[in-house]
């Protein structure tokens, strides 16, 4: 029977004061044995006006707050550059629905 599995998940969850992050939670699954939540990327959101350099810059840490495994799924460093794209998204896409 097939199965579908992710290959890796992030979720984003932020809050605002004015334009600039108040609070920032980002989680990422399916890249080790628990949920991670990766707190120098929150951390780097924090008082900082969502521009699309901010994202990048959690989305890197976010990457490098992990070591996925290579599977028959995906390889180690796919999973690292859709983590850095996917956060980059969440973060993007939240600050989008904030600042509208």
């Amino acid at each position: 029977k097939a199965m579908e599995i992710a290959m890796v998940s992030v979720t984003v969850a932020l809050t605002f004061d004015g334009k600039k992050c108040k609070s920032a939670v980002i989680v990422l699954g399916a890249v080790g044995p628990t949920f991670l939540r990766c707190s120098d990327a929150e951390k780097s959101l924090l008082s900082q006006e969502i521009t699309t350099q901010v994202a990048e810059k959690a989305g890197e840490l976010a990457s490098g707050a992990c070591t996925p495994r290579s599977s028959a799924r995906a390889s180690a460093e796919y999973r690292s550059e859709l983590i850095k794209v996917l956060t980059r998204r969440g973060i993007m896409e939240a600050a989008s629905k904030h600042l509208k």
